[in-house]
């Protein structure tokens, strides 16, 4: 899913959840989708569940719950809550926010200084002052008030950085399928120092990190609608299907046809337990 935001050029939208269902429909939103920019979700009613790459996690007032790009998600909208969401353009290099569902609860002094950037990103921009540069500058401060910017100063160890860099690059699709020397040679470091640093802050060889990344993948990608094997080895960098195969039993446990039997078999009883209560 790219980002499109209503109006031609904004480089932010912010909207609540009650307009989106409107506009969308129950039926759209209960599918799963991949994002290709960062969504925020932040409750601001009620409890609710949200899921990102296969993992469910629970939404409550004060916290927010960041979807990155190319990251899978699906709206759980039973029990009803009602969030604010903020739609904004890949905000680029992260290195604080590890894989996964990605939660950050606000404190009351930190919600109350959100709240006038949110309105004025809000509001309707039907004046010439709300130039590119005034617009870029709201998108700047909603970044910020959000926690979601990285700041240069927080001092870190050489270690620390490392790996996140190291992970930065196996996250991307650019990086994808490449060797661990691939990496070492990116980072400016030799592959013994990175195997030291990720033994450290992960207890994991670069090379499992790596396998465990392009798993993670292809699991967003076979869990979309229409996907096939076939199709996500190829979208993988894979030559050959059996290859494929076997990395992916290899790192999952189980072949990757069995692996989307079993998802979508998971999917239909999820549907079909639920249909009772959409229907009220």
């Amino acid at each position: 899913m790219p980002y499109r935001p209503r109006s031609v050029g904004m480089p932010f939208e912010v909207f609540t959840l009650q307009s989106l269902l409107e506009r969308r429909g129950i039926d759209e939103l209960s599918a799963l989708q991949r994002v290709e920019f960062d969504l925020v979700i932040i409750c601001t009613a009620g409890r609710g569940r949200h899921e990102v790459d296969l993992i469910e996690t629970p939404l409550d007032p004060q916290q927010i719950l960041h979807v990155r790009p190319g990251q899978v998600h699906r709206w759980q909208l039973e029990p009803m809550y009602e969030a604010l969401l903020i739609l904004l353009g890949p905000i680029g290099q992260q290195r604080e926010w590890r894989p996964g569902p990605n939660t950050r609860r606000l404190t009351a002094d930190q919600l109350d200084d959100l709240q006038p950037v949110l309105d004025l990103a809000m509001h309707e921009r039907q004046s010439d002052l709300y130039s590119v540069r005034t617009l870029g500058i709201i998108r700047e401060l909603v970044v910020s008030c959000l926690g979601l910017d990285v700041d240069p100063n927080i001092s870190k160890t050489t270690t620390a950085a490392l790996y996140d860099d190291f992970r930065r690059l196996i996250e991307s699709d650019e990086h994808r399928g490449r060797p661990v020397e691939h990496f070492a040679r990116e980072l400016g470091c030799s592959t013994r120092s990175l195997a030291r640093t990720c033994r450290a802050e992960a207890a994991s060889s670069p090379k499992q990190l790596i396998d465990r990344s392009t798993c993670l993948a292809a699991q967003r990608l076979l869990s979309l609608p229409g996907a096939t094997v076939t199709n996500v080895a190829a979208a993988l960098g894979f030559d050959e299907l059996s290859n494929f195969t076997r990395f992916f039993r290899r790192v999952a446990g189980l072949a990757p046809s069995t692996w989307l039997e079993q998802f979508r078999a998971g999917q239909q009883s999820t549907l079909g337990a639920g249909s009772g209560d959409l229907g009220r």
